[in-house]
């Protein structure tokens, strides 16, 4: 004759949601099922140290990281609502058609599926999946690792099984404070080649930042980096049946700071022994420019003047943006804002990247007329071959650009 169906017994427990170990004294049972060799799902359920006041039910689920994400199918109820006794103990039993249960298309694929126990109003037996929350400490899982259970007759023409996509939340970065950042999860990917759903969220992000995801649910996301630091950023991508394993990108935000230095007469090179400065300010994102200057080695008791202006030289139309004089020791120091979008358009060779901040002695600016006289060696540049800074409101309409179009 044939071979009795083979039974097994799952020793079920409350869960510690932080460690998923079994909850000291918490509610436990014990769940009897058939889970081969036989047309039906048979089982019988008796647990105890249940909440009276609460109805459950016994469901079955396609396990993968999320099963209780939105819109997630494949899952099913396998009893009505089941109502404690007075004392907390509840027993149940019943019979479903293999056939009916979901292929475990799943992160145990081929092998299994899961079934809880678990509060009623958590979940939707009317709906296309079984979970509308998570709160594993009112749950009893089984207390091994291997919480699943298998069936061998699901479907007649099971389909290969689908893999879990992979996330790729890109390299990371390092931007200026105020800068918008792009996010990129285009070398995110799925062994089956099927559409993606991208899910991004924070991890964390600096003291004080009030940085929102603009479109977290695109490829390409973005923010604003209003604090220094890091912002640490998780991508999840869905291929419609598994969730991936998240992937990390940090972004590291910093002042943006210049270092500059009195240029030879050809202005390649900086005087050794010459004046420096550093120049440290904000720019994308925010609506002033606010910006620091420190300087040592300049002439003393001098009137020193801050400057902007569109390049290429001469920087006609040039914006005062403060002046003071050096000490005694020919130190200097000054701070002060600026409106991005009263500064002139940077319409020129780093069209449209940038422009030119220099310090120059006053007597060279006329901030009136808004023009300077040329002597570079008196003037301190930006030490290094990019010395332009970035706007992202100077203008609505640039118009022509002065050194050949944009």
């Amino acid at each position: 004759g044939e071979a009795p169906p083979v039974t097994v017994t799952a020793d079920l427990c409350q869960k510690n949601p932080g460690t998923w170990e079994c909850v000291v004294g918490g509610a436990s049972g014990t769940l009897t099922y058939q889970p081969t060799g036989s047309p039906d799902f048979d089982f019988s359920l008796s647990a105890q140290g249940l909440d009276p006041d609460t109805d459950y039910r016994l469901i079955y689920y396609v396990d993968t990281y999320s099963p209780w994400r939105p819109g997630k199918p494949k899952g099913m109820c396998l009893t009505d609502v089941l109502t404690p006794l007075v004392d907390g103990t509840l027993s149940a039993s019943g019979a479903v058609e293999t056939g009916d249960l979901p292929w475990p298309d799943d992160l145990n694929c081929p092998v299994g599926a899961k079934v809880w126990l678990i509060a009623d109003a958590d979940a939707d037996c009317a709906g296309p999946r079984i979970m509308t929350a998570w709160n594993p400490a009112s749950y009893l899982f089984d207390v091994s690792d291997d919480d699943w259970v298998q069936f061998d007759d699901l479907t007649q023409d099971p389909q290969p099984c689908n893999q879990a996509p992979v996330a790729d939340a890109g390299e990371d970065q390092d931007v200026w404070l105020g800068e918008t950042v792009l996010l990129d999860g285009s070398g995110s990917s799925d062994p089956e080649g099927s559409d993606l759903e991208y899910a991004w969220s924070f991890v964390s992000r600096p003291s004080g930042s009030e940085a929102v995801l603009a479109n977290p649910t695109a490829v390409d996301p973005s923010f604003t980096a209003d604090k220094e630091g890091a912002f640490v950023v998780r991508l999840v991508v869905y291929d419609g049946s598994k969730d991936s394993a998240p992937d990390t990108v940090t972004v590291t935000a910093t002042v943006p700071t210049a270092n500059l230095c009195q240029k030879e007469t050809e202005y390649y090179q900086c005087i050794e022994g010459g004046a420096t400065a550093t120049l440290t300010y904000n720019t994308i994102g925010n609506p002033d420019f606010n910006f620091a200057l420190t300087g040592q080695g300049l002439v003393a008791s001098t009137n020193y003047t801050l400057i902007y202006y569109p390049d290429p030289w001469p920087g006609n139309g040039l914006l005062c943006l403060g002046s003071a004089d050096s000490a005694g020791d020919g130190s200097f120091s000054l701070t002060g804002s600026a409106t991005p979008g009263d500064l002139p358009w940077t319409c020129d060779d780093n069209c449209g990247t940038g422009a030119k901040i220099w310090l120059v002695p006053t007597g060279l600016v006329n901030c009136v007329a808004r023009t300077i006289t040329w002597s570079p060696a008196q003037f301190l540049f930006d030490d290094q071959e990019s010395d332009w800074i970035n706007f992202d409101d100077l203008s609505d309409d640039p118009g022509e650009c002065v050194g050949g179009g944009c």
